[in-house]
């Protein structure tokens, strides 16, 4: 991963290891947890990738070797290590999906509706959200869950050519995402936003559910089908 991100401007944005000086509580960088759980939601041989957010809503992986007791993700992270795996044959296009993150995130954070999320208890912190992939001014005064970009980054893996043997994407990722993305961060949020009781649902409940990650790849899925069909 350094290698394919030497020279961008984002390069030293990554916390590698515990310890580091890019402190997890630096709000200019993001925990390379979190980067491993995207990109293995991203490879379609992962079937069920809300499992790789634990109970508690953060990412399994752990620094060092030790793994949470979560088999399922224990056996995809030593998939990730090999050279069959998604992750190797596209780690040539890290910085696109860094880029395409950053883009899902302010495109959350811009959305009108984002402002008034946190009205039914569900509490927003205060705190400020960095694009470091993208180069995004800094937003201050709000707090961006996972639960609401997870399954709308996940989804743009049905915009990969599965029929390829190297990576490439079906569409240009910029047409479907300026497609799709309004209709996709609703589907996290709405969860998110819904008042009373027990039908509200906790962030990582959110991050866990399958049938949004299904909905949200099925809309990336319709579009693409779409278009192609034209």
């Amino acid at each position: 991963m350094k290698v394919f991100l030497k020279g961008k401007d984002y390069e030293n944005k990554i916390k590698f290891y515990e310890g580091d000086e890019s402190d997890e509580d630096n709000n200019e960088t993001i925990s390379i947890r979190n980067i491993l759980v995207y990109l293995l939601s991203f490879d379609k041989k992962i079937k069920k990738p809300q499992l790789l957010w634990g109970s508690n809503g953060t990412a399994i992986t752990k620094y060092g070797s030790k793994l949470s007791p979560n088999k399922s993700a224990e056996k995809s992270l030593e998939y990730m290590k090999k050279e069959e795996s998604f992750f190797y044959s596209s780690i040539a296009f890290l910085p696109e999906f860094l880029e395409l993150l950053d883009n899902i995130r302010l495109a959350i954070v811009n959305i009108k509706k984002y402002a008034d999320i946190g009205a039914n208890g569900t509490s927003l912190r205060g705190g400020s959200i960095t694009f470091p992939f993208s180069g995004h001014a800094t937003v201050v005064g709000k707090n961006l869950p996972n639960c609401l970009v997870a399954p709308v980054f996940c989804a743009f893996k049905e915009n990969v050519d599965s029929t390829s043997e190297t990576f490439k994407w079906i569409l240009p990722v910029d047409t479907v995402f300026s497609g799709v993305i309004n209709k996709l961060i609703e589907k996290p949020m709405t969860k998110y936003r819904v008042s009373g009781g027990s039908d509200r649902l906790a962030p990582h409940e959110i991050l866990r559910d399958a049938g949004l990650y299904s909905d949200c790849a099925s809309l990336v899925e319709g579009f693409i089908s779409g278009k192609i069909r034209k």
